[in-house]
């Protein structure tokens, strides 16, 4: 990206894009490729308290969602959950997708701490929670700073709802959630029409006009 080394260093401490490219690979031990996917680099970088993202499938949103979330933990004390629909997805994005990507890092796995399962991983002073959503028992009891909702549209929404009362004590209260869309004007597209609505452009590779993804229409041909 044209940085020295002691320029990546320092930007490392407050760009999610470069700290992820100094200290993390992804869970085949490959660096992140972010010049392929140009998409990526603006939701990787967004920091903000609420986020919402309407995403197709197999498009890597949780996949550097992962690095923006171990970003938080390795540059303060931090709280975070991470939610999927069911406790099965739970622990296999765990033990596929999470766990390898602080294995395939020498930085991460020196802060990586005893507590070390499934559910739970401790970065430093930092720690990340892993829970289901199908039935109310799921629902982590521990107060969060970060609430992550992959998969919002599956995922029961009364359980989910729950997990905001973790946040009340957080001096943060950051909620992020994405989802692949069911229903129009219900769940992650709810939630998209009451955010600012930015959306990614594509080029048509047959006439060069640039246009939207439109999820809820049926594109034939």
């Amino acid at each position: 990206m044209g940085l020295t080394a002691a320029e990546r260093k320092e930007y490392a401490k407050t760009v999610p894009l470069i700290w992820t490219m100094e200290h993390v690979r992804n869970e085949r031990g490959q660096p992140f490729d972010f010049q392929s996917h140009r998409y990526q680099v603006e939701p990787i970088n967004d920091l903000h308290d609420e986020i919402v993202i309407i995403k197709g499938s197999q498009v890597g949103m949780t996949t550097i969602t992962v690095p923006k979330v171990l970003f938080l933990c390795d540059t303060r004390p931090f709280v975070a959950i991470y939610t999927f629909p069911t406790a099965g997805m739970v622990n296999n994005f765990s033990k596929m997708r999470f766990g390898p990507m602080i294995r395939n890092s020498a930085y991460l796995k020196a802060k990586l701490t005893d507590v070390d399962t499934a559910q739970t991983k401790k970065i430093g002073d930092s720690s990340i929670y892993f829970g289901g959503t199908f039935t109310e028992g799921q629902a982590i009891s521990t107060p969060s700073d970060l609430n992550v909702h992959d998969e919002l549209d599956f995922s029961k929404e009364n359980v989910r709802e729950t997990y905001s009362s973790r946040l009340s004590h957080s001096q943060y209260r950051m909620t992020w959630m994405f989802s692949t869309p069911t229903i129009p004007e219900w769940g992650i597209h709810a939630a998209y029409l009451g955010s600012d609505q930015r959306q990614w452009h594509v080029k048509c590779v047959h006439c060069g006009h640039w246009q939207t993804v439109d999820f809820f229409k049926k594109h034939l041909g």
